[in-house]
């Protein structure tokens, strides 16, 4: 009987061979391809995928990286020639195997770039690395299970308090934003959302079900048996790693039972990363002259779950926290800032954003950060803060800039504003989130023709081709975080003269004016990352509050 014999590319999907065979004879090793090596493998794959093969030894490592995750590194053959939260470059002598790339994602956790090196270079580099002396080791990758487990500790106060951290804790680690519970009869169904989508994670079975949400409730110091109220909580939880987040709850009533939406929120880590404000480097200059200067408002703007709240945050820790007195008024306080005075309104404080901002103008702080701007009183206080030399920071539920000024307007119906607000209002930037594409998977498309259209209509050129998301073992769905779409107006002279002028507030002649002073709509911001390929069109289109007429 004949033995099985392996073939080099055995392996490989039918793509990776097809895209391998079609490269001409110069990108390919000089040997047949039944006689193949690893390392001629790793290089015909490269050069069918576009990715680099190179020379490798140890001063091309991220020694740091290679400190973290050398345990990782000798497993599975790979090593870290940079690392940061975003992005990283990795190489390989066999970054073919779908297996090994899969892994080194889920433990990296951003976007990974692929290289190729011969076996030789690889074997002689991790040999001069050898063990770093700290012997750091790293948790293993993050691994969604089949079915929750959900351990009990009878000798626990709370015997089922493990089963709701043993959940969170999987969420958090993978990068989770929010926890969905959702009562579904026979089970409760779980929903995390990463990357601004949410996944459909394991349900909970039935036999766990009362005893899951009970804990919940529990942790969250609400009543078990009070299921068909709405109730808001924040609370913290402890994980066993020594991890500490906190978290806001609401619980409401459905039709079978309940819905919770668990918010997680690590305010240690975001101080400890010192975050900066996500903005490019000339809208981001602007941003700080508005915040630098004494007296005035800039407002943030944008829907729910925009990251309005953390851009103020950032811009706060921005600021020398030292010479400044810095008081917030917050509906809840979703981070703790160090040097910072926060005050909680709103749920059972019994406190206003009105009654907060009236007690700031009489302790006299320099700069205030005011949660949202939701009703006249807030919208009147905010403004005559910002006159009477304050700088005031605040959000706002608003489309675009041009739709902030015209909201701010009917908000308060008691009085024209139209002067004070010229006057205060110095800055305002839009802004929503969109998916990443996945720079490792995305596919090319032809753009069609009305696509083109849509790019003449902002005045820029569209791309021979546009991107999609595909998926990888990299990504898994082609996505690989969020990219904030952006629009910033700084109101010149000649906006606040519209802003001025008496009569009906045309919002099409405050906006031409805007345009014509070098203004970037944000439709026009989203076409340009979709022509960098760093978000797909149809996520471009979802961000065009405004779409001029044909030229």
């Amino acid at each position: 009987m004949t033995a099985f014999r392996r073939l080099p590319l055995d392996g490989l999907n039918t793509a990776e061979v097809a895209a391998i065979r079609a490269l001409p004879a110069s990108r390919l090793p000089r040997t047949a391809e039944d006689a193949w090596t690893t390392s001629d493998v790793a290089f015909a794959w490269t050069q069918s995928q576009k990715l680099p093969f190179l020379p490798l030894n140890e001063q091309r490592v991220d020694r740091d990286a290679y400190a973290l995750y050398w345990r990782h590194c000798r497993e599975y053959g790979w090593l870290p020639t940079f690392a940061s939260d975003d992005v990283s470059t990795v190489i390989s002598a066999h970054p073919h195997r779908p297996q090994m790339r899969r892994e080194v994602g889920k433990l990296l956790r951003c976007e990974a770039y692929w290289s190729g090196c011969t076996q030789n270079d690889f074997d002689r580099t991790l040999a001069a690395l050898g063990a770093p002396s700290s012997q750091q080791s790293l948790p293993p990758p993050v691994v969604i299970p089949a079915a929750w487990v959900l351990e009990m500790q009878p000798e626990a106060p709370d015997p089922y308090r493990g089963g709701v951290i043993e959940v969170l804790q999987t969420a958090y680690r993978l990068g989770a934003s929010d926890v969905f519970f959702e009562d579904e009869g026979p089970r409760i169904g779980v929903r995390c959302r990463l990357s601004g989508v949410a996944e459909v994670f394991p349900p909970i079975r039935g036999r766990n079900k009362s005893t899951f949400m009970g804990a919940l409730k529990r942790m969250a110091a609400v009543s078990p048996n009070e299921r068909f109220m709405f109730h808001d909580a924040r609370f913290s939880v402890d994980f066993p790693d020594g991890t500490r987040i906190d978290i806001r709850a609401a619980f409401a009533p459905t039709l079978v039972g309940e819905t919770v939406g668990l918010r997680l929120q690590d305010s240690k880590k975001m101080v400890a990363s010192n975050m900066k404000v996500p903005l490019p480097p000339d809208l981001l200059e602007q941003f700080q002259e508005s915040l630098n200067k004494k007296g005035g408002m800039t407002l943030v703007t944008g829907p729910t779950g925009s990251g309005k709240t953390t851009t103020l945050y950032a811009a706060l820790l921005s600021l020398d926290r030292a010479d400044l007195v810095i008081r917030t008024a917050e509906d809840p306080v979703e981070y703790t800032l160090p040097g910072i005075s926060q005050v909680p309104v709103g749920g059972d404080t019994g406190r206003t954003f009105g009654q907060a901002l009236r007690s700031f103008l009489r302790l006299n702080p320099d700069v205030i950060l005011v949660g949202e701007i939701r009703d006249e009183e807030t919208a009147l206080l905010a403004l005559e803060a910002g006159l009477t030399g304050h700088t005031v920071l605040s959000t706002l539920h608003a489309a675009d800039c041009t739709e902030t000024v015209t909201r701010y307007m009917q908000m308060v119906k008691s009085t024209d504003i139209r002067g004070a607000l010229a006057s205060a209002m110095g800055l305002i930037l839009s802004q929503r989130l969109a998916p990443r594409l996945c720079a490792a998977c995305r596919e090319e498309s032809a753009p069609s023709e009305q696509e083109r259209i849509l790019f003449g209509k902002f005045g820029a050129t569209c791309p021979p081709v546009l991107y999609r998301r595909r998926g990888c073992p990299e990504c898994g769905t082609g996505i690989r975080g969020r990219i904030p779409v952006l629009e910033q107006m700084v109101l010149s002279s000649r906006l606040k003269d519209i802003i001025r002028a008496p009569g009906h507030f045309d919002s099409q002649t405050f906006r031409r004016q805007w345009l014509t002073e070098g203004g970037k709509p944000m439709g026009r911001a989203a076409l340009e990352l979709a022509a960098a390929g760093a978000i797909e069109i149809k996520e471009a289109k979802r961000h065009m509050v405004w779409v001029p007429e044909a030229p």
